[in-house]
């Protein structure tokens, strides 16, 4: 059975994510909590005025918090103090590292960036990417040392292909688009893709090459 964290506020948590034997929660009200036991909590210091936060990250030590109006913040010491490191990548719905670089995604129109460690700021990563349809990134993972992108309502997402240095865009059924099939979220465990549709979950066991429903 489940019961309500009573540390946490009684407020929409938007993200769970771990890293480094720390679950992490973040809120409505732009602050990140963090434990390792699950029972004793630290909140960060807020975020101010940047909206709800959406996607958080650890990368080398930093902690780094998405939000929907002022884009992506980084944190040097767990989340006492903020500093922007890109206004324009609002809404990252997600975080993913692929050799040794950080990534996210947006979960509005603006793609999917890459961090710059040696300027500490972040530029565009969607070569090969749909311009005019799909924008929204609702999740980006790491799969088999690769990039999945997870994206709009077709029913199609995007694998990065590092020799072409481009994405190349899939379909989860047949051949085409599947217009109203919106996948939300997507987590790989085990050689095992879900990926959560509406009211339905799809599942493959192939890495992509063909998917059905998990029943």
């Amino acid at each position: 059975s489940w019961k309500r964290v009573a540390a946490l506020p009684n407020d929409r948590i938007r993200v769970i994510e771990t890293a480094d034997s720390t679950l992490y929660a973040a809120s409505e009200l732009d602050v990140v909590y963090s434990t390792t036991d699950g029972l004793n909590w630290i909140a960060s210091t807020p975020i101010e005025r940047a909206g709800a936060i959406t996607g958080v990250a650890v990368f080398k030590n930093k902690l780094f918090a998405g939000t929907e109006l002022y884009g992506i913040f980084t944190s040097n010491n767990g989340g006492q103090t903020w500093a922007n490191s890109n206004s324009s990548l609002l809404i990252a719905s997600s975080f993913a590292v692929l050799n040794d670089t950080l990534y996210g995604g947006s979960s509005q129109v603006y793609g999917i960036g890459v961090f710059d460690e040696a300027h500490s700021q972040w530029a565009s990563f969607k070569t090969g990417l749909p311009t005019n349809y799909n924008l929204d990134v609702q999740k980006l993972i790491l799969v088999d040392n690769t990039l999945f992108s997870v994206q709009g309502a077709n029913g199609n997402y995007y694998i990065y292909d590092k020799t072409a240095k481009a994405w190349q865009e899939h379909y989860f059924f047949g051949a085409s688009y599947t217009p109203g099939l919106r996948v939300t979220d997507m987590i790989y465990d085990s050689g095992v893709l879900f990926a959560a549709e509406n009211d339905a979950v799809l599942i493959s066991d192939d890495t992509g090459v063909s998917w059905s429903l998990d029943t």
